[in-house]
């Protein structure tokens, strides 16, 4: 209501004739509204009344079906699918319904003409078999309004396929073409109601044009479409987040699953996939931009806020519409289940060579903390446990394998081989992550000696020009200050670097010169962190380049960015994939606000790196503020991380439940808690692997269309 009125008030002289409309339509038959995805309260739900008579004939067909094979299949008819397409709205309603392996869901939209039906991703029937239920049972009735005999056919059908049997097509009684589709005659009582609401709307209108004209005519609003007036500004900002988180996660198990199939099949046939995949990844990055652009801009009005989280939901929806488009082909391609044997042989080589691994890394990460401190090595020193945890999830999930094709459950079996993949695809990523981090901080440490030569000339031309005069005060105050904190700097890393002497004495200051200002490096006998003394070492030097801008040409300028833009790039390419790795395994408990850093931070290296040749001044900006946001991003991951609920299930700093917590944390098991798909799943309360889609199809099986 608030937001009506704000449209109102900002409408002017066309307030009156609004008003008016609005009023006059509620006097006019409409069709019945469309039906978002919802929370399913029974088995059978039946907004449009397209059951009748027959309802008991679909309850008792669906009771039969639970009876004899524990399927529990839930119904439901609607007018309209509300512009979603019918297996996405069937997938979100199965999820929010917490449906599970034992059950299934049949949506049809009778205005829509339209529907869906949807499974877990491991229930026992395969594609072909739930495709020829719908072909044989429930389309035909469909297509000539037999509502009824859609649901009784389902049911039959599924029941005859779960037991091996022929599935056989329905007896057709055609019923309402269109139920729900009419709309009764206005009461007397209900006119008089209307044609009251419409002189209060019409006063009020008027009340506001007036008020409107006395202030001045309003300005026209710019910018994007604010959002539908339904939803409150909170709503929206909470469904943004939820779809980059969710479309972030789809993107990563997309981009494993289609890892694995270029090496069975090659970039050739996989080529469309990347296509897609590419292309999603454009649009969510420009989503995270616009939620960065929110996070900044604190004085932006509520109608602007708006139009920006309304383009985030717009670029998240059109990379999950990307993804899921390609899903099924990419199933076909796969053929998971078809191909079992072959995929389980080729995860258990994986395996093999992830396992033999294992020692080198924990070597690496021995070595690693005798030399070195700080954030970069905290962000991988459980790699190796975590990498093992993942090895041990696959083992188990390869073993689920080969029993499930022992038992001729093929389904199951693909589905425990998607899982294992998924695991090893992360073990692989934090092996290689410490591999990294070592690389990363064996070339910072060799590059310390040229920054540091950097800094100390910067520091004697910042000395020539105090010692010369002829400024300002206060530039002089401002100059001598940052070639002190560039020298306390300076004098701090080759602390660091020197080791740990207890009889090291420290050059003192002159008494003249203010240190207290310059940041503390780290304490006594701290091992070096050279990522951090980069960080440090440019942060001093920039003050000082700041302070002598104006002494210093263009020429000048630039040959400083450019000794300090190599550095810079490397700092910040390392905070970008150590960010990235940790978030890529930790995706089951980062938030979007890391992700919105991380997403941020890669677009400033991009342009850096697009700007080295050309303006390296830019490019060394660039650069800092893509370090910065990486920083920020690792720092609100981990953070994420250390708040994952233990005691509902959760990973904390050891993995009390095995494989499963780690593989939950890693989101290779999606649904139960922390917000992924609900679906059936083998590993218990509902959890199951996820594969190549967007959030309509990944984790949950089906299929429909029009008829």
């Amino acid at each position: 209501m608030q937001y009506a009125l704000r449209v109102l008030a900002k409408t002017g002289r066309a307030a009156a004739v609004t008003a008016l409309a609005l009023a006059v339509s509620s006097l006019v038959p409409v069709p019945a509204l469309a039906d978002r995805p919802m929370r399913l309260d029974s088995q059978v739900t039946d907004r449009v009344d397209a059951l009748g008579s027959r309802r008991a004939e679909v309850d008792a067909a669906l009771a039969r079906l639970r009876g004899e094979t524990s399927l529990q299949l839930f119904v439901v008819y609607v007018r309209s699918f509300s512009g979603t397409p019918a297996r996405r709205w069937a997938d979100e309603t199965a999820t929010r319904s917490d449906l599970g392996t034992g059950d299934g869901l049949l949506a049809v939209a009778t205005g829509d003409r339209a529907y869906a039906y949807s499974f877990a991703a491991d229930f026992k029937l395969t594609d072909a078999q739930l495709a020829e239920v719908a072909e044989v049972a429930i389309e035909p009735a469909l297509a000539s309004n037999d509502w009824a005999g859609a649901a009784v056919g389902a049911a039959e059908g599924y029941r005859a396929a779960l037991a091996g049997r022929p599935v056989t097509a329905p007896n057709i009684v055609p019923g309402d073409p269109d139920p729900g589709g009419g709309t009764p005659r206005p009461s007397v009582a209900v006119l008089v109601l209307d044609l009251l609401a419409v002189l209060a709307v019409l006063a009020l209108a008027f009340w506001l044009w007036r008020r409107v004209r006395r202030r001045g005519p309003a300005q026209p609003a710019a910018g994007l479409p604010a959002g539908p007036p339904q939803q409150t500004t909170e709503e929206l900002s909470h469904r943004a987040d939820a779809l980059l988180v969710e479309l972030d996660n789809a993107l990563a198990t997309s981009s494993q699953e289609l890892e694995v199939a270029t090496g069975q099949y090659g970039p050739e046939a996989t080529g469309p996939f990347a296509a897609a995949l590419s292309a999603a990844r454009q649009d969510v990055a420009e989503a995270f931009r616009v939620r960065q652009l929110i996070t900044e801009s604190t004085t932006v009005d509520e109608e602007t806020q708006r139009g920006w989280l309304t383009e985030i939901i717009r670029r998240c929806e059109a990379a999950d519409q990307r993804l899921d488009a390609q899903s099924a082909a990419f199933d076909a391609l796969r053929q998971l289940e078809a191909n079992a044997e072959q995929a389980l042989a080729t995860a258990q080589g994986r395996r093999g060579a992830v396992q033999a691994r294992l020692p080198q890394a924990a070597e690496t990460l021995h070595t690693l903390q005798d030399r070195y401190g700080g954030p970069a090595l905290a962000a991988v020193s459980s790699n190796v446990t975590e990498a093992q945890g993942r090895v041990g999830f696959a083992t188990e999930a390869l073993a689920r394998a080969e029993r499930a094709l022992a038992e001729s459950d093929r389904a199951a079996a693909a589905v425990a081989v998607r899982g294992a993949e998924e695991a090893l695809g992360q073990a692989t990523t934090l092996v290689d992550a410490l591999e990294k981090v070592s690389a990363d901080l064996d070339e910072a440490q060799r590059g310390l000696d040229a920054l540091l030569a950097e800094v100390d000339s910067d520091i004697a031309a910042g000395r020539a020009a105090l010692d010369a005069g002829g400024a300002s005060g206060a530039e002089q105050a401002s100059l001598a200050a940052a070639v002190d904190q560039a020298e306390a700097a300076a004098a701090a890393v080759r602390a660091e670097l020197a080791g740990p002497e207890p009889d090291r004495q420290l050059a003192e200051p002159k008494p003249d010169r203010q240190l207290a200002a310059a940041k503390p490096g780290p304490p006594a006998g701290a091992k070096p962190d050279p990522l951090a003394a980069l960080r440090r070492l440019r942060e001093a030097d920039d003050g000082v380049d700041r302070a002598l801008a104006g002494v210093r040409d263009a020429a000048e300028r630039a040959r400083r960015a450019r000794a300090m833009l190599d550095q810079t790039l490397l700092a910040a390419r390392a905070e970008i994939s150590a960010a990235a790795d940790f978030i890529a395994t930790r995706r089951g408990a980062v938030g979007s606000e890391a992700r919105t850093r991380l997403a941020e931070a890669q677009r400033h290296l991009d342009l850096a790196v697009a700007l080295a040749g050309d303006d390296p001044v830019a490019a060394l900006a660039e650069a800092q503020q893509a370090d910065a946001l990486a920083e920020q991003a690792a720092r609100m991951a981990h953070s994420d991380v250390d708040r994952w609920p233990v005691g509902a299930g959760g990973y904390g700093r050891h993995d009390p439940f095995g494989g499963f917590a780690g593989a939950v944390l890693g989101g290779i098991l999606l649904g139960g808690m922390g917000g992924g798909s609900r679906h059936g799943g083998g590993w218990g309360g509902g959890w199951s692997p996820g594969s190549f889609g967007g959030t309509g199809t990944r984790a949950r099986r089906g299929g429909g269309g029009r008829f």
